[in-house]
């Protein structure tokens, strides 16, 4: 079981959605890239080993493209060298972009590698995240209600879901050993429009549409209804 064994290594603990995890799986390693050295031996030593890969570097300029590849896709080969018994691994909605991004392409990368290198994988394509170890985003700048503008228009649309459900997706795809690649989407996108209509608020929006894939949860939702 998830909770109750000492054989969870969790990446991306800082912050988002790897803090979150750290914070609610009991007795979980937690990898930084100051214990990094430390923390692979010892997971090298547990015999039944959950890999929940949820570390991403998005910064990258043309003076840190080294560190970039480093921190996202050499990670992830490393990570797949220790013997584990499940490897998560934390994608997103990026993949499906019609202009690829450098993080659009590098989550495709890693997505890839992890397919083809560990015999039992579980691959979650998210979108935003919301929950306490979120980052500052548009839809909490609405809520706040602060006078700052935002530097998104009204019609960019996002899809939404809890860090929390993403926990209980996690603890019972390990549970029933559940494999594979999955959107892991609620069944709508929202505008900013409507988020700052259901909280009445009336935000100076800006002039960039962000747009959201239209993805369907089909797959994912016979096997979590929630």
């Amino acid at each position: 079981m998830l909770l109750e064994n000492n054989n969870v290594l969790i990446t991306g603990i800082n912050s988002g959605l790897g803090a979150y995890l750290y914070r609610n799986v009991a007795n979980a390693f937690g990898l930084t890239r100051e214990n990094k050295g430390e923390v692979l031996r010892a997971c090298s030593r547990v015999s039944d080993l959950t890999i929940i890969h949820c570390a991403f570097n998005p910064r990258l300029t043309p003076a840190n493209v080294y560190e970039y590849v480093s921190d996202n896709l050499f990670l992830t080969k490393e990570l797949l060298f220790v013997p584990h018994k499940k490897f998560i691994y934390i994608s997103s909605v990026g993949v499906y972009e019609t202009y690829a991004s450098p993080y659009g392409l590098t989550k495709q990368f890693a997505e890839a590698t992890v397919a083809n290198e560990s015999s039992n994988f579980l691959i979650l394509r998210a979108p935003a995240l919301l929950g306490p170890t979120m980052r500052s985003n548009s839809l909490i700048k609405i809520i706040e209600g602060g006078e700052e503008p935002l530097s998104l228009s009204s019609e960019s649309s996002f899809n939404y879901v809890l860090q929390s459900d993403i926990l209980e997706i996690i603890k019972t795809s390990i549970d029933q050993d559940v494999k594979g690649i999955y959107n892991c989407v609620t069944s709508k996108n929202v505008t900013l429009a409507e988020v700052a209509e259901k909280y009445n608020k009336t935000p100076a929006f800006g002039e960039y549409k962000y747009a959201t894939p239209e993805i369907s949860n089909a797959e994912i939702s016979k096997l979590f209804p929630l």
